[in-house]
């Protein structure tokens, strides 16, 4: 990856959820984006990997979203604004019940600070 954009925010994630593999810097070498996913959830439990693979695809989508506002709208935000939307959206899904994001969440920071309840 290139992109220097979307590599700082692939860092500020890494250091938000607390997962040292996910920053760029630690990425292993390789050109098929299965092996990287699966590269970057292996060995954890069930649970967090199902919850780092949701961090996966909303930083995957939140960057995609902004490289096309950026390319057919002309509309650039910054790193830090996508970095804050990918947790917005996360929030999101922790309500509609992803557990795995949830529990990623409660251990990487207070989920309580996020303005989620702690799931019981």
């Amino acid at each position: 990856m290139e992109c220097n954009f979307s590599l700082q925010v692939w860092d500020r994630v890494a250091t938000w959820i607390r997962e040292p593999l996910m920053a760029p810097a630690n990425w292993r070498t390789t050109h098929e984006l299965r092996l990287w996913y699966l590269d970057l959830s292996r060995g954890a439990s069930p649970l967090r990997r199902e919850g780092v693979r949701s961090v996966i695809m909303l930083a995957s989508w939140e960057i995609w979203k902004e490289r096309n506002n950026r390319v057919f709208n002309r509309k650039y935000t910054s790193c830090v604004q996508v970095f804050r939307a990918i947790q917005e959206e996360a929030l999101v899904w922790i309500r509609a019940g992803n557990k795995g994001l949830a529990e990623l969440l409660q251990m990487a920071t207070s989920v309580s600070s996020l303005g989620v309840p702690a799931a019981p």
